[in-house]
């Protein structure tokens, strides 16, 4: 809200403009529920992951972060040793660690970069990697052998990260609840939380104070 107000004082944003991004808003949640709707897929594909170690995360653009963090969740939560990388860079030192034991996920919205975004996925397949692919509706990936593909509810422009991000979510939730050796939710394994971390970071902050000034009554000792 802040962002359109202040493109809209700028000049940068028309009315109708604005008027088409507070809609998308609002439609949003209605959006989420949908989304949270697919995970019983989500499920499928997590039953799959249980048996792997390691995992590689590919995004373009906007949703490059979002596989950043579907990787960062899948460690943290899933003890599962996961990777996120541009998908521009693939071919870069990435593509050489694919194999059947290395699943990728790949966040494939329809926007500019789609086409690209295929072509990636083909190099991954010709490597016998097997693919986890967050599909808008309309890009015409098709699930085949070493494919699978989960259909978003709907494209949805410059917010679409939030609905993938959503559906990474998903996942990671289930192995929760699931049961299966993976932790708790509210304090994953080998992760400082809230209270405990700000808790140490204030001891030591006091012991530096403490020293600091033993060390000014110090000086101040000599010097007299």
């Amino acid at each position: 809200m802040l962002a359109l107000a202040l493109a809209q004082v700028r000049g940068r944003l028309s009315e109708e403009q604005e008027a088409a991004h507070l809609k998308a808003l609002r439609h949003l949640p209605s959006a989420l529920q949908a989304v949270l709707a697919l995970e019983p897929q989500v499920i499928a594909w997590s039953e799959i992951f249980a048996r792997k170690e390691n995992a590689l995360f590919l995004g373009r653009g906007l949703h490059y972060p979002i596989a950043l963090e579907g990787a960062l969740k899948l460690k943290e939560i899933s003890y599962i040793h996961a990777e996120a990388y541009p998908a521009g860079e693939l071919k870069h030192g990435p593509l050489a660690l694919v194999t059947a034991e290395m699943p990728v996920v790949t966040v494939a919205p329809n926007d500019a970069l789609l086409e690209k975004l295929k072509s990636n996925v083909q190099e991954v397949r010709a490597r016998g990697g097997e693919l986890f692919v967050f599909a808008d509706a309309d890009t015409r990936i098709e699930p085949g052998p070493g494919l699978h593909v989960i259909r978003m509810p709907e494209h949805y422009g410059a917010l679409s990260p939030i609905l993938h991000v959503a559906a990474a979510a998903a996942g990671v939730s289930h192995r929760l609840r699931a049961g299966d050796g993976c932790g708790q939710a509210t304090q994953p394994r080998q992760v400082g939380h809230g209270g405990v971390t700000d808790l140490a970071a204030a001891k030591r902050s006091r012991r530096r104070r403490e020293f600091a000034w033993f060390a000014v009554k110090a000086n101040f000792a000599q010097r007299s």
